[in-house]
């Protein structure tokens, strides 16, 4: 027969596990998370060998559009089913003239497409296997859920998720607007200043 776990143990465990609960829902809801990602869309940044393969990454959840910049890898609720979530690569940011790729959705509507205030264009790094804004263009800034900060499994490619521009499709974007968020510019030499009155 097992041993008996005392009764004021088992209450004592109780009671931590009732204590710690809403600090690990917080936590995974608005500080870090963990994502399996799997599929082709985004090889060969992450799951890069086979469509068998899955990648572990952790994500910052805590203010996930501060400082988005082109190609940052997101997480974020996909407008036609929010229940869902995807990862993708920023191409471009609100202001940026995008070029849909050739033969998609959004190219058979627009030849050149500005991407609205308060949106941002997304796509997969592998262009031909991924859903992404050449099907539904733009994507709302409230649907982002978080950034892509590293990946945790495969042991031998864990590491940060680097932020590159490079890995975007070429030719993709058109113009870059000078205005990163509103009331927030670049300046020529590469820095940032504020308005003022504005955040």
């Amino acid at each position: 027969m097992p041993p008996r776990l005392p009764l004021k143990a088992l209450g004592g465990a109780l009671v931590s596990l009732a204590l710690w609960t809403p600090a690990l829902i917080f936590t995974s809801d608005h500080v870090a998370s963990l994502h399996w990602v799997s599929g082709r869309s985004m090889s060969p940044a992450l799951t890069p060998y086979t469509t068998s393969t899955r990648d572990l990454v952790l994500c910052n959840r805590w203010a996930p559009t501060a400082s988005l910049h082109r190609g940052q890898v997101i997480v974020f609720r996909t407008p036609a089913d929010p229940e869902r979530v995807a990862v993708k690569r920023v191409v471009a940011l609100e202001g940026d003239v995008v070029r849909p790729r050739p033969g998609s959705a959004m190219a058979r509507v627009a030849g050149l497409v500005t991407v609205p205030m308060g949106q941002v264009w997304v796509e997969g790094d592998e262009g031909f296997h991924s859903i992404d804004s050449n099907a539904y263009g733009p994507i709302p800034l409230g649907l982002v859920v978080a950034q892509v900060a590293r990946i945790v499994w495969p042991l031998a490619r864990a590491g940060p998720l680097a932020v590159d521009e490079g890995l975007a499709r070429r030719g993709a974007v058109v113009a870059r607007s000078t205005v990163e968020r509103p009331g927030v510019y670049r300046t020529p030499d590469g820095k940032w200043i504020t308005t003022p009155g504005k955040r």
